[in-house]
């Protein structure tokens, strides 16, 4: 399989669900982080938040072998899921979702790497990765990013202007979109797939940066890099 499906930000919503019947087209399926904390706009309550984390657990165990560290579901950490696993109260916080985060704190991480294709919350920018990045051990960046996170979780609360904070530049899972772009990063060819910036209907598509916030599942052909839509064939970018 060369394919990996990507989900990105949920906030309670079920388009995620796409994947289901099609799981086994993929060797990954990652998720971009923030499971809850849904705008109130869009009318989604905590009891249909709370059944649709469970559901989203329950799948990923669904795919996990007998070795938790085998598993093609991947969680990654957003804002939004980061200020349950360390008592931040930033946005739209609801005590009601915070034990069922720190019960399975265990199936999260920070950041997944596939070849060259890097995933986070919000993207790496040029300050953190020179910052916190270049100097650190680990195979690729995305162990870099995870032992930084298990082992200085503070670092991550670093937040830049474009999202009311007073921090030079913001951490990968604050980063606004609009603080570059595909010109400060990684050097070294890697393309990163995020989410957190929402967008209107469209994906914001380049060569090495790819923000996916726009309520809809994608499919990445890592051979060709090509990223479609999961329900829409047509081709949307070539990496």
């Amino acid at each position: 399989m060369n394919k990996i499906a990507i989900i990105p930000d949920v906030h309670g919503r079920t388009f995620w669900e796409d994947v289901i019947p099609r799981k086994d087209e993929f060797e990954y399926i990652v998720f971009l982080g923030d499971y809850t904390d849904p705008y109130g706009r869009e009318g989604i309550n905590p009891t249909q938040v709370i059944e649709n984390f469970e559901n989203i657990l329950k799948f990923k165990k669904s795919l996990t072998t007998i070795d938790p560290c085998d598993t093609k579901v991947i969680l990654l950490i957003g804002n939004h899921d980061f200020q349950y696993f360390h008592g931040v109260n930033w946005s739209r916080y609801d005590h009601k979702y915070r034990d069922l985060f720190i019960e399975n704190s265990d199936k999260f991480q920070m950041a997944f790497q596939y070849d060259k294709y890097l995933f986070t919350h919000a993207g790496v920018g040029d300050g953190f990765r020179s910052t916190y990045l270049d100097c650190a051990s680990g195979d690729n960046w995305a162990c870099k990013l995870n032992y930084l996170y298990d082992n200085n979780p503070t670092t991550f609360r670093m937040i830049g202007p474009y999202r009311g904070g007073w921090n030079l530049f913001s951490s990968p899972i604050w980063r606004d979109v609009r603080e570059g772009s595909d010109l400060d990063y990684m050097e070294d060819g890697t393309v990163q797939i995020f989410g957190h910036t929402q967008l209107i209907n469209d994906p914001i598509l380049g060569d090495y940066m790819n923000c996916l916030d726009c309520r809809k599942a994608f499919v990445l052909d890592t051979e060709t890099g090509d990223i479609s839509k999961l329900n829409n064939t047509q081709q949307t970018t070539n990496l």
